[in-house]
């Protein structure tokens, strides 16, 4: 196992900072918009892969953890890690991810930028909210982020059901 590449950190910036990239692009170049999501979906599943390939289904232990100290006069620090079934839960989002931009190419027609950003951000915090050891580490660091990463998937998940 690979254990100086940050996977995690990695699967949950690359569709933020995509999300913001596409929150630069003119609303007019719709399918620079699509391609952009698609091929930034498909690096973020081919990220994933390793997750499953490199996983040791044969330990109960976290795997792929980082951990840094964020504020540690407070206890907070920065806590990534995956078990079996987040490590299906990030494998599950990345490749549904794609799966739906390929699956509203033609469907969306209206707010094409607005609905794609709201998935990247979307798919951000549902990695984000798996990636987190629940109970492996009881500061106020991953409590927190397990938290703001569960809450932090109304808006985009409201953004693309109601189309506002």
């Amino acid at each position: 196992m690979n254990e100086t590449f940050p996977y995690l950190s990695a699967l949950i910036l690359l569709p933020l900072a995509g999300g913001v990239l596409l929150m630069l692009i003119p609303r007019r170049q719709a399918l620079f918009i699509k391609v952009f999501a698609l091929i930034l979906t498909l690096g973020e599943f081919a990220l994933s892969l390793p997750l499953f390939l490199q996983f040791n289904e044969q330990t109960i232990q976290m795997q792929f953890v980082e951990q840094r100290q964020w504020f540690p006069e407070f206890g907070i620090s920065y806590l990534l890690g995956i078990d079996g079934i987040s490590m299906l839960l990030i494998m599950l989002t990345t490749l549904l991810t794609v799966v739906c931009v390929l699956c509203s190419w033609e469907a969306i027609e209206a707010k094409i930028k607005e609905y794609y950003v709201s998935f990247l951000i979307l798919e951000t915090a549902l990695i984000g909210a798996a990636a987190v050891p629940i109970g492996a580490h009881i500061a106020a660091g991953p409590t927190f982020v397990t938290t703001s990463g569960w809450r932090s998937d109304t808006g985009p998940v409201a953004s693309i059901v109601t189309g506002r």
